[in-house]
């Protein structure tokens, strides 16, 4: 193969290849035609790979067109195969195949983008191209059309398996394709020439090698640059759709076609090219045989025709009247000696001038066409050479050419005086006659015989225009069969074979075709015979498996009838095969199925009843019904003493529950099979008498088979489940299962007869103990809904109007609404007033289920006469407080003045220090009392809008001097944008804050931190007050702002009269806000203070008794 750059397509030759007879062009429109239909139908079948055709896509579209016709113009290789025909019966060169290396990328690269459609309008305009310039066929556009259709398919294609995984591969895709690329080339090319089937297929075979390997050549670099851009974008490459089943996957009969299909076929060609090389080998070597047997023939008979010739000339030379007669003299002798023997047909005798003497039947030698090649005999003659033979032209009307044999006249002293020419036409040569005929016989096979002589001129030919002619043909080779191109474009089978001892030659030729045709005759046949073989074999497995897909097929519907339940329906079983054994396999299958179902649906409605009941007589009447369905004569259901709870043990009297037609027969046999299933979970007996473990009592029946199961509970046996057979029953495994759930389900009933029982005494406890409660208790739901209230309750909510005679009525006060549905415990009580008129404390609790909340419980104390106390208690201390003012004032003043009165020593000013200091603490107690008594009272605030940071910062100023003697760190932290005004009493929310700095600082160690700080949430403004202190703990915390209420801490330095947080908390309340705390024990504690941003209209209203500048700031 010859190989050489191109740098254009055009400097290739631009024609089609047509065939030039009409029969064979309308048989090349008719194939077209068939091709044109079968692209059509497999891309209509390929539409449902996707084509994208966006707007970016047409540009890209555009620009692969355009890069399109440039990459199959220009650079590629010119590939040569030396063994290729032209076309036949035209006077060309063989075709040499155009590999443009670039050509495919666009195309390839725009299916892997943009999928089908685009990448055949990029090919389709690469394949006109390559069809004027390179391949020549009218077919080039359908097979690329057909070839980047399966390209995109292969690459888009989302089947799952390995092998179309990889075949998602550009080059993989690539090698494949070009495994395509031979057969399409041998179907196509064959309707592009003339001539027989043979000549079409030996021009096709001799093409086929370059042709194809231009062709897949441009594949696989289009393959390889197509998998480089795959793997830079994998994103946009071929098609994102999700994986499916590929048809292997689906079908037995698919899978059966894609594994044996690939093999078929490999198998045919390859038997195909096997049986074609036999042939064809075996047609070359008849044709040998045949033509060196024609050869030899003709070649023995060469050397007999010349020394024939040879031994006649230099006879009639020794004649020496031929050395000195007349011209007249010399006519006879000559015409004497052509009659004498029939060989030679002219005679001629020149002098040694090369004159001529005399001849026969012509006289005149020079005007008998006389050749060049024999004057030079005839001086060669004259100089002394005594015999030589040269060819001549024939005469006219001759088919073959003359021999012409000279020879020296030579007197008795050896000198050449005269010569002798004698001519012979091989064509009435009586010696020749066998040899012309044997090679006139090779147009019987159309075919020639040439004979040659030394020199190579054409002796004999069949077109006897060609005689004397130089043969142009190989000679070299010779005694073998070998290929050679005709003048008219087709390959001929030559034989050369040279005569023995002569230097003449005989060329035998054949055109190929006779081989071709003589190989398709021998392997026709057993092609034929294969491919019956082959389709015969593929129809009888196809039929065959057919027949076992069906089968399964239908074992399938049936396993999907079974699955849907439907098990009615037999499945037919036949044969012994692994068919018939599964056939019995599902047969046995639905029929195990539909004993099980049933039995799951006698469970299913032992469930249910089980479930639907909490009446033990009810529930288990399911089981009984269901465990007669065995068979059984008797059932019986017996609970041991104690089994249920509200049952009188002491009686130890069994609990029984039988069914069947003999459920009283054999109830003797209770005691004892509770006994034994106290011992052993399960027992069976087949036959009763052969094992010793029942004791019949005399003239008693006795049951022919039994079966008992343990009622368990939590390890306890509260039971047993029996059964008893009139028959003998042997018990399957399937049986014994069946009744041990049957077993299970009643023990389930026990137990929840046996909650049922417990929950429903407790709840009669329970409800008794409510109605004997004097407090009102209230449940509510997640709603907030009252759901339960005992009868204290109904008459505390109810009315001299309105009478409450169910929780459903019962109408919560928005206090104690609010705190049913708020989220998380509530550790702190809250007082109300209800519609009895009476003052109730509210403790609320959460009722979990599963770590989740599902009511609230709300205890109701009467404190109507705690708070009748508290307000005579109140009412005390002011009266007790307001006398105690003169009082202090005088002792604080008198004492004040002793100094004044004279000296006193040391102790008599520490005696007077600390008189001063218990007045002090003494006023400041009283001053709190009464601060407490006026805000309990309820007098009007002096409500005005101030801003909660000057409120802070004014109660930090107020004990910043104390913090500054126990080194605390006092600290601020407000919001950067501000906080809104708020309506309060200044100097009530002042005081609070005051008595909640006073005490963070009291409480917290030297060196500690406190802060102060104030945030908006929800219309509220909250204060807090952190310190880094001692801490306060749990238990405290919910009294910690109760009136006179000290924590006890164990050497704790400070010390209070306990109403400060009270202040504090009833500031809170009285501005509708509220006071909490958060505290940890060694932590700290932060104290948080909640008010309105506005207060109701009604607190506006009110007069301002007294001011809230009265109230002191002592905590």
């Amino acid at each position: 193969m010859q190989i050489e750059w191109i740098l254009s397509l055009t400097q290739l030759p631009a024609y089609l290849a047509l065939p030039s007879s009409w029969p064979a062009r309308l048989a090349l429109l008719l194939a077209w035609s068939l091709s044109a239909l079968l692209v059509g139908s497999i891309l209509y079948r390929w539409r449902q790979f996707p084509s994208r055709w966006s707007g970016e896509a047409w540009l890209m579209v555009a620009f692969a067109i355009v890069a399109s016709l440039i990459t199959t113009l220009f650079v590629g290789l010119r590939l040569s195969a030396s063994g290729a025909l032209p076309p036949p019966g035209l006077p060309l060169q063989a075709a040499s195949a155009a590999l443009m290396l670039f050509a495919a990328l666009p195309w390839m690269i725009v299916a892997g983008f943009y999928g089908v459609m685009p990448a055949i309008l990029v090919a389709g305009l690469s394949s006109i191209l390559l069809m004027v310039w390179s391949t020549h066929s009218i077919f080039t556009p359908l097979e690329y059309l057909f070839y980047a259709a399966f390209f995109s398919v292969m690459i888009h294609q989302r089947y799952r398996t390995a092998f179309y995984r990889w075949l998602r591969h550009p080059l993989i895709a690539a090698i494949l394709l070009s495994a395509v690329t031979p057969f399409v080339f041998l179907l196509t090319r064959l309707w592009l020439v003339d001539g027989s089937a043979a000549v079409r297929l030996d021009y096709v075979l001799t093409n086929l090698r370059h042709t194809t390997l231009a062709t897949a050549g441009m594949f696989w670099i289009g393959g390889i640059a197509a998998e480089i851009v795959s793997l830079l974008a994998p994103k946009r490459w071929g098609n994102p759709a999700p994986l499916i089943p590929s048809p292997a996957e689906r079908s037995l009969s698919a899978r059966f076609v894609y594994l044996f299909l690939p093999l078929v076929l490999f198998l045919t060609v390859f038997l195909m090219g096997i049986v074609w090389q036999v042939a064809e080998n075996a047609a070359r070597q008849m044709i040998t045989d045949r033509l060196q047997g024609i050869a030899q023939l003709s070649a023995d008979s060469i050397p007999y025709f010349l020394e024939a010739g040879q031994n006649r000339i230099q006879h009639i030379a020794q004649d020496q009247r031929l050395l000195s007669g007349s011209p007249t003299e010399l006519d006879g002798y000559l015409q004497e000696h052509l009659r004498a023997v029939p060989f030679f047909t002219q005679f001629y005798v020149l002098n040694q001038q090369g004159e001529s003497i005399a001849g026969y039947p012509q006289s005149d030698y020079h005007r008998a066409a006389a050749q060049v090649a024999e004057q030079i005999g005839i001086r060669l003659a004259l100089g002394g050479v005594p015999f030589q033979t040269y060819s001549a032209p024939p005469q006219s009307g001759e088919e073959a050419a003359q021999i012409s044999f000279i020879a020296a006249l030579q007197d008795a002293q050896g000198v050449t005086q005269r010569v002798l020419i004698g001519r012979t036409a091989l064509s009435v040569n009586p010696m020749t006659q066998s040899l012309l005929s044997i090679l006139r016989g090779m147009t019987a096979y159309q075919g020639e015989g040439l004979l040659l002589d030394e020199n190579g001129l054409i002796l004999f030919h069949p077109q006897a225009a060609r005689l004397m002619e130089p043969y142009s043909g190989r000679t070299d080779v010779r005694d073998t069969l070998f290929d050679e191109t005709a003048p008219d474009g087709t390959r001929r089978l030559v034989y050369v074979k040279a005569a023995r001892g002569r230097p003449w030659t005989v060329v035998l030729s054949l055109p190929a075709r006779q081989a071709q045709q003589l190989a398709i005759n021998i392997a026709a046949p057993i092609l034929i015979a294969m491919f019956l073989l082959g389709g015969g074999a593929i129809v009888y497995f196809r039929y065959n498996l057919n027949k076992i897909t069906s089968s399964l097929q239908w074992l399938a519907e049936q396993a999907t009838t079974i699955a849907q339940g439907r098990l009615d329906q037999a499945v037919e079983t036949k044969g012994e095969d692994e068919e018939g054994r599964l056939r019995a396999a599902f047969e046995t299958m639905r029929l195990s199925l539909k004993s099980r179902l049933e039995e799951l649906n006698r469970l299913l409605w032992v469930s249910q009843g089980v479930a639907s009941s909490l009446d033990l007589a009810q529930a288990i009447r399911p089981v009984l019904e269901a465990a007669l369905s065995l068979g059984a004569a008797s059932v019986r259901i017996v609970l041991a003493p104690g089994a249920l709870p509200g049952m009188d043990a002491e009686e130890n009297r069994l609990t029984v529950y039988a069914d069947g037609h003999a459920a009283q027969l054999y109830a003797d046999l209770d005691e004892q099979i509770l006994t034994v299933c106290r011992q052993q979970e399960r027992l069976v007996l087949s036959h009763p008498f052969r094992p010793r473990i029942l004791t019949y009592p005399p003239n008693a029946p006795v049951p022919e088979s039994l079966v008992a199961v343990a009622l368990k509970l939590e390890n306890e046996v509260v039971g047993a489940l029996w059964l008893a057979f009139d028959l003998a029953h042997p018990f399957s495994e399937e049986e014994i299962r069946f009744i041990t759930t049957l077993a299970g389900q009643t023990a389930l009933a026990v137990a929840n007869a046996r909650h049922f029982l417990t929950a429903e005494i407790g709840r009669k406890r329970l409800e008794a103990i409510l109605t004997s409660t004097a407090d009102p208790i209230l449940v509510t739901d997640p709603k907030g809904q009252v759901s339960l209230a005992n009868p204290a309750a109904l008459r505390a909510f109810s009315s001299r109007k309105e009478l409450i005679a169910s929780p459903s009525q019962i109408r919560l006060p928005p206090e104690l609404s609010e705190r049913m549905q708020a989220s998380g415990e509530s550790l702190h009580a809250i007082e109300l007033s209800l519609p009895d008129g009476k003052i109730y404390s509210a403790t609320i609790s959460t009722v979990y289920a599963e770590g989740r909340p599902v009511n609230r419980v709300c205890l109701l104390r009467d404190i109507t006469h705690f708070k009748e106390l508290d307000a005579l208690k109140s009412e005390f201390v002011a009266n007790v407080s307001h006398d105690l003012r003169a009082p202090l004032t005088l002792m604080r003043g008198y004492a004040t003045m002793l100094e004044m009165a004279g000296s006193l020593n040391e102790h008599q000013l520490g005696y007077v220090q600390k008189i001063i200091l218990s007045v002090e603490n003494m006023t400041r107690l009283v001053n709190n009392l009464l601060d407490l008594g006026r805000i309990e009272a309820g007098l009007g605030l002096q409500l005005e809008l101030v801003k909660p940071k000057e409120l802070i910062e004014k109660a930090v100023s107020d004990v910043q001097f104390h913090a500054t003697q126990k080194h605390i760190q006092l600290s601020t932290d407000l919001p950067s944008e501000g906080l809104p005004l708020i309506e309060a009493d200044a100097a009530l929310v002042n005081q609070a804050l005051h008595n909640l700095l006073d005490n963070a600082i009291k409480f917290t160690e030297d060196g500690g931190k406190v802060q102060v700080g104030a945030r908006v949430k929800d219309d509220q403004v909250i204060f807090a007050v952190r310190d880094t202190g001692i801490g306060i703990a749990p238990l405290d915390q919910p009294r910690l702002f109760d009136k006179f209420f000290r924590v006890k801490r164990p050497g704790a330095k400070g010390s209070g009269s306990g109403l400060g947080l009270a202040i504090v908390k009833s500031v809170a309340e009285r501005h509708h806000g509220r006071a909490w705390v958060e505290s940890q024990l060694g932590r700290g504690s932060t104290f948080y203070i909640s008010l309105p941003l506005r207060q109701p209209k009604q607190d506006q209203s009110e007069p301002a008794e007294s001011g809230g500048a009265e109230f002191s700031a002592e905590g």
